[in-house]
């Protein structure tokens, strides 16, 4: 419930940034606990449903009071705002004609700025290398609450190294884990200590 509190609350402040309330879904229908073999799985779908619902829940509380005061101010218009919102995604003038540069952008700008993020990719990387091993772990979540960010800005036409501050908090988050994991992989117990 309080995830989807503080997901609206995210989301009022910067559109895009619903992203997270859909990594929060998305992990609760991947994430089970248990034997899976096991559990039933109409079970597990009635159970994340449910966890789903009051996720939701909570972040239409937050929401509710701004779509009232749209369907107020803009003649029963409620997603009037969001919908002009949207259309800044398809401005021109930060277009990059180089579709390479235009791909990767966020990933070089993000490690030009500051190099230490290099190993959040690779985080990012040993993650789904492991993939079995973390799946169920709230490393997940993580992971995608940059990577949902991180698409959306990679595929829309306007490309500004401000947007990064959306998924900027979880690549460092996982350059950490990047980092860890690099020189665990090597044993070095006295960077580890140190890390």
């Amino acid at each position: 419930f309080f995830s989807g509190i503080f997901a609206g609350l995210v989301f009022l402040f910067r559109y895009p940034q619903g992203a997270l309330l859909a990594a929060i879904c998305v992990y609760i229908i991947m994430k089970r606990k248990g034997n899976k073999k096991r559990e039933r799985k109409y079970v597990y779908l009635k159970e994340a449903f449910r966890k789903i619902v009051i996720v939701l829940a909570g972040f239409l509380i937050i929401l509710l009071p701004i779509l009232i005061l749209n369907y107020a101010k803009y003649d029963k218009e409620i997603f009037l705002p969001f919908i002009e919102a949207g259309k800044h995604q398809g401005n021109i003038v930060h277009k990059i004609s180089n579709p390479v540069y235009n791909l990767f952008f966020y990933m070089i700008e993000l490690v030009r700025q500051n190099p230490l993020l290099i190993f959040g990719f690779i985080g990012i990387l040993l993650f789904y290398k492991d993939w079995k091993k973390y799946a169920n772990s709230r490393k997940m979540i993580v992971v995608m609450a940059f990577g949902l960010p991180f698409l959306y800005y990679t595929f829309i036409i306007n490309k500004q190294l401000r947007f990064s501050i959306e998924f900027l908090p979880y690549i460092s988050i996982l350059a950490g884990f990047g980092l860890y994991e690099t020189f665990n992989k090597i044993k070095s117990k006295k960077i580890l200590k140190l890390i």
